[in-house]
């Protein structure tokens, strides 16, 4: 998996910019699998993120799909093994098999080995840093030619800090 991530953590900048469902890209343990077509895949990522993260040469940027693994998530959820991990998609023929979950989550704990290493160098120069977890939004969820999401019900703007593990200062 990390091979599908560009993390680049070593400049002099207090500012880190992310963008973990930026990609669509989806391996072939979890393609054979999947029941979701690349158009309902491509409706919950995030397509286009990473050039957002042109705003900081700190960058982490994840070129695969959520539907292989969710950064975004803890351990035990990033994984959308049911339809309710996933806004009730229908996702699997067959749900992956328990060694290519415990190979997820193994690629899953390398990915935040190296960001916590990258991210521990960078407060070992500044006293506080800022992560821009970057996202999109999309709002006619049901499909481009159905109704929008009710405004009332739905984001202009997420920052997102409420989901955010806080294990630094």
């Amino acid at each position: 998996m990390t091979e599908f991530c560009y993390v680049d953590l070593d400049h002099e900048y207090p500012i880190v910019a992310a963008a973990i469902h930026n990609g669509h890209f989806i391996s072939e343990k979890i393609e054979l699998n999947s029941a979701l077509t690349e158009y309902e895949r491509l409706r919950e990522e995030d397509p286009f993120t990473g050039e957002w993260t042109e705003v900081s040469a700190n960058k982490i940027i994840a070129n695969f799909s959520r539907f292989e693994v969710d950064l975004n998530r803890p351990r035990e959820k990033c994984i959308y093994l049911e339809p309710e991990d996933a806004w009730g998609l229908n996702l699997w023929h067959t749900k992956p098999s328990e060694k290519i979950v415990a190979e997820i989550l193994s690629e899953y704990d390398e990915f935040y080995t190296q960001i916590e290493s990258g991210i521990t160098r960078l407060l070992e120069r500044f006293d506080r840093i800022v992560i821009l977890d970057i996202h999109s939004y999309n709002h006619r969820r049901q499909g481009p030619d159905k109704p929008a999401d009710a405004p009332d019900l739905n984001p202009e703007v997420n920052i997102g800090t409420g989901t955010m593990d806080r294990i630094y200062r």
